[in-house]
């Protein structure tokens, strides 16, 4: 029903006014607890490695995400099998022919592996440094055949003491 008798003292361009305002005024609250995404993106262990962080001071995000690739790289400075002179890099060299110290970071994680190859009954094989010769796309451009793969993995007799681990092979022992 419409009131003819009702007249507006407020023009339009008042009204979008001061509905603009009133969004102005109510998105405020918003803009205090506005969250901040802080990432990066570094060449780790032969990929890429993203990290980010959500967080309403940007500040803190920014030292968050510093501390992840500090640690980051503190990992692959030991785990990483580019580089010759980290734990893993120096065992692939030199395991072979006499145990490898590791530090006690590294010991920690290979036992982890080899418990992981012992619950799936070789299926995942830590020890399996040799087949990645097998799977290099820059030598092939089909994988390699089933039986090569086989020959290499699972069963190989990887074992943890409290001193040392073996890995076909290869033994590694724990920095005392």
């Amino acid at each position: 029903m419409r009131n003819d008798n009702y007249q507006s003292n407020t023009s339009r361009r008042e009204f979008i006014a001061l509905g603009a305002g009133a969004f102005a005024v109510a998105t405020v609250p918003f803009l205090r607890n506005r969250r901040h995404l802080v990432r990066r993106s570094v060449p780790a262990m032969g990929t890429i490695a993203e990290v980010a962080v959500v967080h309403r001071d940007a500040a803190y995000a920014q030292g968050a995400v510093e501390a992840a690739l500090q640690r980051l790289r503190h990992v692959e400075v030991v785990l990483t099998r580019f580089n010759d002179q980290s734990d893993v890099g120096r065992a692939n060299r030199l395991a072979a022919d006499d145990a490898v110290t590791v530090s006690r970071v590294t010991a920690h994680v290979l036992h982890a592996a080899l418990d992981w190859a012992s619950a799936t009954d070789g299926a995942f094989d830590p020890c399996l440094g040799q087949a990645m010769e097998l799977w290099d796309p820059g030598q092939r451009t089909a994988p390699p055949e089933v039986i090569a793969v086989r020959q290499l993995a699972g069963g190989r007799g990887t074992e943890w003491t409290r001193q040392y681990a073996c890995c076909g092979n290869g033994a590694l022992r724990m920095q005392s």
